[in-house]
């Protein structure tokens, strides 16, 4: 999906399967496979097992006293707090503001986990490719993207977006890069820092991601790095037939 939500909108779980499962239906009935690439394992799995959770309005006034927490005591300080109310997943990519306001978000409106409900007929035929690649490949892999993004004008599009009068707290600026960026331009780090602090945040959100997709998970076709053009085309030729 692009260019489906504005900048100051939040999105969360319900809605991304509600429109994503429109477009499955529709690409199904046009007889076109749908490609799902992540990426957060919760919103993946959501769509793949049929997930029905609850909707939960948004409480400007929670998430308003979250964000002045975390500007006024750093994000660390605040999970810190939160997890002696609540019991939190580290896994949930806790550091990054806007999942952390909406994990609290559902905590407090009584909502833990997620839910066992799942839609009526749920039958999602899947094929499900995961890719395995060493550390070492994937953390000079990571380096070089993030190289490429900063070269190619990242920080010139922060500044951009803030001319335009995109505010930092926005939903659109709270994600990863955009607020080690954000601190870059606001004098905290330098362009030394810069680069390394993006790589760290971007490192750890792998990590927690991880967790979502075992290798010991029997649904999931791991295929090699170095081959996974050649492995996934004959996976995908042999499922097409069946």
């Amino acid at each position: 999906m692009i260019d489906v939500l504005d900048h100051n909108k939040r999105s969360n779980l319900h809605w991304f399967l509600e429109k994503s499962r429109k477009i499955i239906h529709q690409l199904d009935e046009s007889n076109t496979i749908p490609l799902l690439v992540g990426g957060t394992g919760q919103y993946m799995w959501g769509i793949l097992e049929g997930w029905d959770p609850p909707l939960i309005k948004p409480n400007e006034k929670l998430r308003s006293n979250i964000e002045k927490q975390i500007r006024d005591q750093g994000i660390k300080k605040v999970i810190q707090s939160y997890s002696k109310i609540y019991k939190l997943n580290e896994n949930q990519d806790l550091e990054n503001p806007r999942r952390l306001i909406r994990i609290i978000e559902r905590l407090e409106a009584g909502f833990e986990g997620n839910s066992d409900r799942k839609i009526k007929d749920h039958n999602l035929d899947s094929l499900i490719l995961g890719i395995k690649i060493d550390r070492k490949n994937n953390d000079r892999l990571l380096k070089k993207r993030i190289k490429g993004m900063l070269k190619s004008g990242w920080v010139e599009e922060v500044k951009n977006n803030m001319n335009q009068g995109i505010k930092p707290n926005s939903p659109a600026m709270l994600s990863i890069g955009y607020r080690e960026i954000l601190d870059f331009i606001n004098k905290k780090v330098d362009e030394n820092e810069l680069e390394e602090k993006i790589y760290i945040s971007t490192r750890k959100l792998m990590r927690h991601q991880d967790n979502w997709f075992k290798k010991s998970d029997k649904r999931i076709k791991w295929i090699n790095f170095e081959n996974s053009f050649h492995e996934a085309d004959i996976i995908i030729s042999e499922w097409l037939k069946n």
